[in-house]
């Protein structure tokens, strides 16, 4: 008879369970000191190194990234082409999109180095840009503009709005 009651006790009524307020504002995941590799056809394309990723699904599905990443672009040949850096990012992976921001660092293949607070990452599209002011410091030069577009990997960027001091070699220092 004991028995019998233990059974009966344990049903969940399924109006109270319902009932329960559970909170979907907060993540449904969460990893820490996270690494991804992204592929296409069998080459990988990114790395992905985080500290903290969240994932959030509700009415808008994004990741949120904190504390630090490392994002590093591969070639054809798998070489590493280009490395982002940056504090935080949002991504969108509906649209294909990451936007990377707090001490942005972005450094391609020859060197160059992008600064910036803001920079959109259109996977799609294959390209970065931002509206923010930027930095771009090369081997002689140092160029600051608001704005640029530039590919993925930073081999090519068009800097809007333009400020800066160019060094120009004299044909007589080649």
């Amino acid at each position: 008879m004991l028995m019998a009651g233990i059974l009966i006790s344990c049903e969940n009524d399924l109006q109270q369970v319902q009932a329960i307020d559970i909170d979907r504002s907060g993540p449904e995941r969460t990893t820490y000191n996270a690494e991804y590799f992204f592929s296409d056809s069998g080459t990988v394309k990114n790395r992905l190194v985080a500290t903290k990723v969240e994932m959030f699904r509700g009415d808008s599905n994004f990741t949120r990234i904190d504390d630090g990443l490392e994002l590093t672009f591969f070639g054809r040949t798998e070489a590493e082409n280009a490395v982002l850096t940056a504090n935080n990012a949002l991504v969108y992976q509906e649209l294909g999109v990451m936007e990377v921001y707090n001490d942005v660092e972005f450094v391609n293949a020859k060197g160059e180095k992008l600064n910036t607070e803001k920079l959109i990452w259109d996977q799609d599209s294959d390209r970065v840009y931002t509206d923010h002011f930027v930095k771009i410091t090369r081997a002689e030069n140092i160029i600051y503009g608001k704005g640029l577009v530039a590919n993925q990997d930073l081999s090519w960027y068009k800097i809007t709005k333009v400020t800066g001091d160019l060094y120009i070699k004299d044909e007589e220092e080649e």
